[in-house]
């Protein structure tokens, strides 16, 4: 079997945990899924993702939740435990405080939804486990940062249709606001896929799919779909290709144009799209009447009519408070 049908197995896990976070996760279950037995499941898994499969979930269904947490702050504790799928609050307050070095309730309630309002002294006040970015730093950085740069940016809530993509999925991660080769990489070979198989079309798009929070998740475990747009009628692909529905719904948008007068100018759009999220994040949401949705950040990279500029636009999921 080839290392391409191993991807796509574990991509459809990979979807699947994604997508049901409060499910049973087990590794009978998921072996199951990507048509494995147990013992053959865990060892590709962990080959693949350099993770073996219960601290995969495990980390997965403590990260989203921290986002709940610093995003959704009428959700309780117990209510954003049991979404992520634990038995109990005091599972998941065990397993929380075990993962981030503090409580989800302490947590909850210093990482509040004006956390990136507040000033860098009082941020740093909070303990944090060191295995991962300091968020309470991060959100001051960005502040500061915005404040510096006078930041000021039109923000558009759109509602955006489902999309059905064909993607590459990208699993070494990444660093945040900085051009990936790899990446660049997945499109090229995406866009090959999509042009052998005679799908581009005016309306064809050419987005990036983002699973992670990029201020909790560490840069080496953060996953990303290279993607385009396809007809619903093709159902199958192969040699590492993957098939998925996403969500539409809801979304924060921001728009970056950057004259693309020479080669390091896609450099510097990919730097000010991911500014475009933290403006997003950490300036405009916690003071619109909207919260943070449970779904993947998205980017779709555009061609404007004037070929001289590169034009992406960077999508927050929300909904009403």
């Amino acid at each position: 079997m080839k290392r391409n049908d191993y991807l796509m197995r574990m991509n459809k896990v990979i979807d699947y945990i994604q997508h049901h976070p409060d499910s049973d996760l087990s590794l009978q279950k998921l072996a199951q899924l990507a048509s494995f037995s147990p013992f053959h499941f865990h060892r590709i898994f962990k080959a693949i993702l350099n993770e073996n499969v219960n601290d995969y979930v495990k980390r997965s269904r403590l990260e989203r939740a921290a986002k709940k947490l610093m995003m959704n702050q009428h959700l309780s504790v117990t209510e954003v435990a049991l979404d992520m799928g634990f038995s109990s609050s005091a599972v998941f307050s065990r397993a929380f405080k075990e993962f981030f070095g503090m409580s989800a309730s302490e947590y909850k309630k210093v990482y509040n939804r004006k956390i990136c309002k507040r000033e860098s002294r009082n941020c740093k006040e909070t303990p944090h486990d060191d295995r991962y970015d300091d968020i309470s730093e991060a959100a001051a950085k960005l502040v500061n940062e915005n404040k510096r740069r006078k930041i000021e940016m039109n923000i558009e809530v759109k509602i955006l249709p489902n999309y059905y993509i064909a993607y590459v999925r990208h699993l070494q991660g990444y660093e945040k606001g900085i051009y990936n080769h790899e990446i660049s990489e997945a499109f090229n070979k995406a866009a090959s896929w999509v042009n052998a198989h005679q799908l581009f079309d005016q309306n064809t798009i050419c987005m990036g799919v983002f699973y992670d929070f990029q201020d909790i998740t560490p840069s080496e475990k953060r996953r990303y779909d290279a993607a385009f747009t396809i007809p619903e009628h093709v159902t199958t692909a192969s040699t590492g290709i993957g098939i998925q529905d996403i969500k539409g719904g809801q979304y924060a948008c921001s728009r970056i144009e950057v004259k693309n007068t020479n080669e390091e100018a896609f450099e510097r759009a990919i730097e000010e799209m991911d500014r475009a999220f933290d403006f997003i994040y950490g300036t405009w949401l916690p003071d619109s009447m909207y919260e943070l949705e449970d779904k993947p950040n998205l980017e779709f990279y555009l061609t404007p009519k004037d070929s001289e500029m590169i034009a992406i636009e960077a999508y927050v999921p929300v909904k009403p408070l």
